[in-house]
Order: C-alpha cells, then sequence, then structure tokens
C-alpha cells in the first residue's frame, strides 16, 4: 500500500471527501469510528502488546477546540436544527475519551493539547510589558469565547 492510499483514506471524511475503494472495502477517516483514537491506543498498547497501565504516558493533541452551543431553535429538535452539531458529538466523543484515559491513567499521566478556536480572526494588542494579548471584545470574565444570548455552551475538553 502506498502512503499516498494510506493518507488519502485517513482523511477522507465523509461530509467533505469520497470514500477511498481499496481491496473491495471503501475506505473512511477512522474519526467517523473514533474521533479521538486515545482509548484504542491505551486498549491496544494494554492487550495486544501487554504494557501495564502503570507504564503509559499520554500526549494527546487535539486539532482545536471551537466552541459549540445548543440555541433556542436547537431546543425544540429536529434533524435540520440539529445539523451543525457533529462538531459537538465529536468534541463530546473527544471529552469522553480524554476523561476516561485519565480514570484508568491517573490525571497526572494524560496530558490533552487543545487549541482554542473562535469563529474570527483573533486580534492581538500589546500588553504594557510588550506582550501580545488577545483583545477582551472576543473572551469572556473567564476567558472563554463570548457566547450569544441564551445559547447553551458545551463543556470544554480540559
Amino acid at each position: 500500500m502506498r502512503m499516498a492510499d494510506v493518507a488519502m483514506a485517513t482523511s477522507a471524511a465523509p461530509t467533505i471527501y469520497r470514500a477511498l475503494p481499496m481491496g473491495g472495502y471503501m475506505l473512511i477517516d477512522g474519526g467517523v469510528w473514533t474521533n479521538n483514537p486515545l482509548m484504542l491506543a491505551m486498549t491496544e498498547a494494554m492487550i495486544c502488546y501487554d504494557v501495564p497501565r502503570e507504564r503509559i504516558k499520554v500526549l494527546s493533541i487535539g486539532c482545536g477546540d471551537d466552541p459549540c452551543y445548543v440555541t433556542r431553535r436547537m431546543v425544540g429538535g429536529g434533524l435540520w436544527e440539529w445539523r451543525k452539531m457533529v462538531g459537538g458529538a465529536m468534541r463530546a466523543q473527544s471529552l469522553a475519551a480524554v476523561n476516561q484515559a485519565r480514570l484508568l491513567l491517573a490525571p497526572v499521566n494524560v496530558v490533552r493539547i487543545e487549541p482554542s478556536l473562535t469563529s474570527g480572526p483573533i486580534e492581538l494588542r500589546l500588553s504594557a510589558g510588550g506582550e501580545r494579548t488577545v483583545a477582551g471584545s472576543q473572551r469572556g470574565r473567564n476567558g472563554q469565547p463570548r457566547s450569544r444570548a441564551g445559547d447553551i455552551p458545551c463543556p470544554s475538553i480540559g
């Protein structure tokens, strides 16, 4: 198998790209099954390679944590209103995987790096000390991106 085929198969997200036919199968992005493969990797290390969980240390690197919100219109239900929540479902699966790993391995052994994303450009300002800071208009008092009135924020991945 060529590396190009592996790359095409692993990035074949069905909402964006076509599946890759290979060996009688239609290959799609593994993120459809497990968006954050942390628990799969831990299970394989412990079962297939007989690594004791006490020896496992995890560095999990995410692709970005875009805030998601349950809007007032979504509360009423319906597929059309919830179509944009695919990202929220993937985020919830990733949060579950990270927290399950922390339960099995101890929190100190699982580090998650997840950059925060915003819906627009990030305005940077220079502080008095010359350091760049994010403009206050895009962040709330808790440092999280501001939500729209009435929206319920989804939990952050820690």
